[in-house]
Formats: structure tokens, sequence, C-alpha cells
């Protein structure tokens, strides 16, 4: 409970003692209270230093008095039970003297303990030895509930189109006192007071953004929206405006063949904010761009042959970039084919995978070009031989000379490899 912050003149306590003693000395009328009212309407005791309290005020006329100020809790409209007592008449009261007084409330309970948040009344009472008086009843609202907002439009904090609208609302349970956006952006601001004070509840806004603040980087709006009770701190969100797409990504040579179904795509993606990597056309990783914009993306089991990658990357307000140049690569595993330097009969043709095969065929040519002998194994194994009698298909004995060499290997998961190699045949 607040004390009064009216004067206590020394005199009154001589005042009250004669009013005791012989009271037609020092009261010729009855009180009267006139003018009750309150600063702030609305009051929220959270210690920000804005509407803190209420004030309440009166001005005492016709003639000093003792004065009962108290805090009422509203029910249905009108005073209820008693919730704070500002002034009160005891043992050493003495009048209040003629004139204007204030008194606050901070929201405190008789018990020590805040109020709940709603509808308050505060009434005074006026007495001496001629009448009584009482001022009209007035209403105080405790909020300690700050508004909320939200933005609708733009939904994101990046945006890939040009900025030219902003919307959302704000609401209160007791309404807004003022409700301000401001929009500001490298060094120019637009302020538009959407209401002041607002409707109850709720206020929706939709304010256009001028081609000088939509065309730059970025948008800073503020949204500060109060209550009648001084709730309310204002809010900015920053909205990135970017509409043009990052160039094309570009991706690093791949050194060409290789003999492994792996292979890292690196590659640098300026401006960008993530990058996609197609593999043969289709999509097949997308991998967040690391520092100086590079992107390193690792793709793993593929057919042997020839293969196209292309790179497209994303900035962060959504713009994609025209796809990278094409890069290409060619995988060719390892086949392992043994030949001795020079064959003569007797000897083996060993070929060696590094995975198991259904199948392996070799064909011997001329110089010519002309097939002498197919040689073949069907079992399913890693490691083949051939032996070969230096006769041709029909059985007929072959002729010292260099020979070409044709090998294929089916694997089991349904991948070919071919290779040829020159040997020379002695007899």
């Amino acid at each position: 409970m607040f004390q009064p912050l009216s004067r206590m003149r020394l005199s009154q306590a001589l005042v009250f003692a004669l009013a005791l003693a012989f009271p037609s000395a020092v009261s010729a009328a009855a009180p009267s209270l006139v003018s009750p009212g309150v600063v702030f309407p609305a009051f929220s005791p959270n210690n920000d230093h804005v509407q803190d309290t209420a004030v309440y005020f009166f001005t005492l006329a016709s003639d000093s008095a003792l004065v009962t100020v108290l805090v009422h809790a509203d029910s249905l409209g009108f005073p209820g039970a008693v919730v704070d007592t500002l002034l009160a008449p005891g043992p050493d009261s003495a009048f209040v003297a003629l004139g204007p007084d204030t008194l606050q409330w901070s929201g405190n309970k008789t018990t020590g303990t805040l109020a709940a948040d709603g509808r308050y009344w505060i009434t005074a009472h006026a007495a001496n030895v001629d009448g009584t008086s009482d001022a009209s009843d007035v209403s105080i609202l405790l909020d300690t509930v700050a508004p909320r907002d939200t933005l609708t439009t733009p939904t994101r904090t990046a945006q890939p189109d040009l900025v030219h609208e902003v919307a959302g609302k704000a609401w209160d349970a007791n309404g807004l006192e003022r409700l301000v956006l401001t929009l500001f952006s490298e060094g120019r601001a637009l302020a538009d007071t959407i209401c002041a004070p607002c409707a109850p509840d709720t206020t929706s806004f939709d304010v256009f953004v001028p081609d000088s603040l939509a065309l730059t980087d970025t948008l800073r709006i503020t949204i500060d929206a109060r209550d009648p009770a001084g709730n309310g701190r204002p809010r900015s969100v920053f909205v990135l405006i970017d509409s043009l797409p990052p160039p094309p990504p570009v991706i690093d040579p791949i050194a060409s063949p290789i003999d492994r179904d792996s292979v890292a795509v690196l590659g640098t993606a300026s401006e960008a904010e993530s990058v996609f990597v197609t593999f043969d056309g289709a999509v097949v990783a997308r991998e967040r761009v690391l520092g100086g914009f590079r992107f390193d993306v690792r793709l793993r089991r593929f057919a042997q042959g020839t293969h196209t990658v292309v790179a497209q990357s994303r900035d962060k307000a959504g713009n994609l970039s025209p796809p990278s140049a094409p890069v290409t690569f060619v995988y060719q595993e390892a086949l392992g084919v043994v030949l001795p330097e020079r064959f003569v009969s007797g000897q083996y043709l060993q070929v060696n995978l590094s995975k198991p095969a259904n199948a392996v065929l070799l064909r011997i040519y001329d110089l010519t070009g002309r097939l002498v002998r197919r040689l073949e194994d069907r079992s399913v194994k890693s490691v083949y031989e051939f032996a070969w009698d230096l006769s041709d298909q029909s059985g007929n004995p072959v002729g010292s000379g260099p020979y070409v060499v044709g090998v294929e290997a089916d694997y089991t998961d349904g991948s070919r490899l071919a290779k040829r190699l020159a040997m020379v045949v002695t007899r």
C-alpha cells in the first residue's frame, strides 16, 4: 500500500483534536469529493518504468474531512470485494485539508501479493461532523500481458521475389493503444501508424512497400504494438530481398578413366547456400556449400562406362542458378590379364578379376582382324586360366607372330568389362 502524497500539515492534528472536543468549531459544512480520476486508466506493474502504478487523484471541496480511499475487485461491472486500502482513518489519522490530493496503487493486494490482471475500482469517501460525501467510482485496468503480433507476408526470412507488401496482425485481449509499422532499408525509413487507438482484440495491417525499399538487399520490418497499460516492445523482422539467381557452379575436372565405382565431385558454387548434383540426368545429391563456396559430393556404386555430372546451386532466397557445364568421366575397372612375353604351346592365358564374374570370354585375332580362336569359361569365380594349343577354330595349327587377344568379363552384378592386348606366338 502506497502512502498518500498529499501534504499533511502540522495544523491538521490540531484541527482533528478540536473536532473531537468542539465539533461545531472546526466544521462549517459537509465535505464534497469532486473531480476523481486516474492518470493511467490502465497500468502494468512490471517495473519497466512505463505506467507501473495507477495514479488516483481527487479534490476535497467545501470542508476538511476524514477520507477513505479503497481498491475493489470488479463484480459484474461494479465495485466488489476490497483488495487494498490506499487511505483510511485510524487512531493517528488527521483530517484531509481542502484541495487536490493524489494517491498511487502499485497493484499489490493488502497481503502484499500482486493482484491478478483484470478490472478494478477505486472509491473515495469523506466524512466530518457535518456529513459525508462519496466520489464517483473510478475504473482502472491492471494488465501485465504484452500484445502479440504475427507477420503473414512475407512469410519467410528469405524471399525469392521482390517484396512489395507487408501484412499481418497484432492483438491484445484489452485492445491496442497504438500500432505502428516501420520499414527500414539502407538509411531509408517508412513509418505508418496503423491506428492510435486501435479496435479491440485484433488489428490487421497491410502496407505497400515502395520500390526504393523493395529493391535493396535487406528490409527491416518493425512492429510496434502497445496496449493501454503500456505493455509492448517493438519487434523487428529482417527480410532478405534477392531476386537474382546465383551464377552456375563450376565443377573441377575429374581425372579419367577411373578404376573404381567411387568418385569425388568437387567445385565452386558462388553466392550459393546449397548445390544439387545431377548424375547421368538424375539428381543424386544435395549438399550445403562450405567455406569459400566450395562443395564436395561423393558418388558411389555406378556402372562401368562414360558418365556425366552437372551441378546447379540455390541461394538463401531460393533462387536457382543455371546448370553448370557438364563434366564427363569414364569408369573402367581394372582387368588383370597375364600373358607370357612369348606364348608357346603348354602355357596359359590368365585373367584376374577384382570381383566374381559369371563368365570370361577370350577371342584371339590375327593382324588382319580375322577371328582365330574363341576360348570361354562360364564358371563363377575371380581367377580364370585358359590353355591354348595354338590351333584355330577348325583345329589347324597357327603360325608364329603377333596376335591380338580380346578379353570380356560378364560380372555377377550385370556389369561387363572388356580389354584388348597384344601377344606374340612362338612355335
